[in-house]
C-alpha cells in the first residue's frame, strides 16, 4: 500500500524542527523601548478631564430630569413640588397625585402626510402622566 493509499488516520505525522529565531534575524531591533511615550500624557489628561467633567455633572446636574423627564412648565415628573401648588389641603391631594405621574408623554398627533416636523415645538408640549397613553387616548 503506497502513501497515497494509506488511510489518513494511519499516516505518521511529519517531523518538524523549529528553530527559535534571534531577534535580529526576525527583523526586530534588539534594543526595545516604549514607542508611545508622547501618548501617555495625553491619555492621562483625558482621564483627568473625564473625572472633572463627571464631578461637575454630578454636582450641577439632576439625574431625575434624564430618567423621568420634565413637563412643559419645567417640573420633573414625579419629583418635587410642581409649580403653582401651595399648602392647602387640595394642593396636598394634587401633590400625592403628582408623585404618581412619573412618565412623560407628548400629546400631539403626528401627520405622516406633512413633510416637516418641528421637534422644538414638540418638546414644549410634554405632560407628566401616570402611565403611557395608548394610541388615540386622551392625555390628562
Amino acid at each position: 500500500m503506497s502513501h497515497s493509499e494509506t488511510p489518513r488516520y494511519e499516516r505518521e505525522a511529519p517531523k518538524y524542527t523549529f528553530k527559535k529565531p534571534m531577534a535580529a534575524e526576525a527583523g526586530a531591533s534588539v534594543e526595545r523601548s516604549c514607542t508611545d511615550k508622547g501618548c501617555l500624557p495625553i491619555f492621562i489628561l483625558f482621564w483627568v478631564g473625564l473625572v472633572v467633567l463627571t464631578g461637575f455633572a454630578h454636582k450641577q446636574g439632576n439625574i431625575d430630569r434624564l430618567i423621568h423627564g420634565y413637563d412643559y412648565l419645567g417640573n420633573t415628573c414625579g419629583k418635587g413640588t410642581p409649580e403653582g401648588l401651595g399648602g392647602t389641603p387640595a394642593d396636598n391631594d394634587a401633590l400625592a397625585t403628582w408623585k404618581e405621574r412619573r412618565h412623560l408623554a407628548f400629546p400631539f398627533n403626528y401627520n405622516s402626510e406633512k413633510t416637516s416636523f418641528n421637534t422644538e415645538d414638540a418638546i414644549k408640549l410634554g405632560v407628566c402622566v401616570k402611565s403611557c397613553p395608548e394610541i388615540n387616548e386622551e392625555v390628562q
